[in-house]
């Protein structure tokens, strides 16, 4: 067996090992592969049964396996001609960790280029004390108004999509930390060292009556958009009636919906976008199925550019820095594979380098 397949089979037994189940378990999870086309209700598949979705007509499945690339089999369509409704979140206002994966069928739905926002509602409870994630054309936006009609909401964080995320289906994670009155958006791991998605502390005095008392409506508003007023307003999250206002209905697909009943951390974001995405190669950073000299400089570069790939995330914190290096450097230097070439060479040597000193000076 040749080097380089010895060394795939041992990364890919690495990832095994060190991959991770979900570390926090839903009280609600709303999974489309329990769904039968036809049906008026999304039940939940956990032992809660007290926040099913109805819907007013029969669901529509997508045709066949909507993503062979992951664990996601099945999906609910939703094209602007129904919604689900439930009861209010008003029970769960205190600590909670909202997790969708979602396929738009488009980030232009106007195909306006951005000239007109089409605001579509994703999921939302409550009215003018409430909370409610849109999408407005590429960007998602999550916002919480507790301070009630005559005011912008409270909170509004959002993370702009490109084409190449909503080729399969997306990861939005909003959790609330109640206590703290700290408010996070994750879209996707990648987004979780992002600006947007830093916390947001609310200074409002207001009850911590984050998700309103009105119906929750998922794919489309039930009743009044959750944390938006009946004036237009600065921030354009206003429902000036009881049918969505300014707010359509999302178009696109949903596979599953999960609700937790305490905050989700970095950690358990990623675990669970782990558990759904394909199997990650630790190390494999070009995506060319081997661990070997040729990941050296994309991981040199996430380093120097900030950004984030599971694949380079090797201490598995959510976030690619320093602590990766050498961690990164055993694999690389174990692995085989194809030989490191220059100038890759003293790419690892400055990598080598910097953890060494790292050890001795932590």
């Amino acid at each position: 067996m040749s080097g380089t397949r010895i060394a795939g089979l041992w990364v890919c037994a690495l990832a095994a090992l060190t991959a991770s189940a979900p570390a926090a378990t839903p009280a609600y999870e709303y999974d489309a592969a329990t769904v039968t086309g036809g049906d008026t209700a999304w039940d939940s598949t956990t032992t809660q049964q007290d926040r099913n979705w109805a819907f007013g007509t029969g669901l529509s499945l997508a045709a066949g396996d909507p993503s062979p690339a992951t664990s996601i089999d099945a999906a609910v369509v939703f094209d602007a001609s129904d919604r689900g409704s439930t009861d209010a979140f008003d029970p769960l206002r205190n600590d909670i960790g909202i997790e969708l994966w979602i396929k738009p069928d488009s980030l232009d739905p106007d195909g306006q280029g951005g000239a007109v926002i089409t605001k579509q509602a994703v999921i939302e409870s409550g009215g003018p004390s409430g909370f409610g994630i849109s999408l407005w054309d590429d960007t998602v936006k999550a916002a919480v108004n507790r301070s009630g009609e005559a005011a912008d909401p409270d909170v509004i964080l959002t993370h702009t999509l490109t084409s190449t995320d909503v080729t399969d289906f997306v990861q939005i994670v909003f959790t609330v930390d109640a206590t703290g009155e700290t408010f996070r958006l994750y879209v996707n791991p990648a987004a979780g060292a992002a600006s947007p998605d830093t916390p947001v502390d609310s200074t409002t005095t207001a009850p911590k009556n984050w998700s309103g008392q009105n119906p929750a409506g998922l794919g489309g508003v039930a009743g009044r958009m959750g944390a938006s007023n009946r004036k237009v307003s600065t921030s354009g999250w206003y429902s000036p009636n009881e049918t969505g206002g300014v707010f359509s209905q999302f178009e696109g697909q949903i596979g599953l919906v999960r609700l937790y009943d305490d905050v989700l951390s970095g950690a358990d974001v990623a675990a669970s976008y782990n558990d759904i995405m394909p199997a990650t190669i630790l190390g494999d950073v070009n995506g060319d199925g081997v661990v070997d000299g040729l990941d050296i400089q994309p991981f040199v570069d996430l380093l120097t550019g900030g950004g984030y790939q599971a694949e380079a995330d090797i201490n598995a914190d959510a976030v690619v820095d320093g602590l990766d290096i050498q961690p990164f450097v055993d694999i690389i230097t174990g692995a085989g594979g194809n030989p490191v070439p220059e100038p890759a060479t003293l790419s690892l040597l400055a990598l080598g380098g910097i953890a060494l000193r790292r050890r001795r000076t932590g």
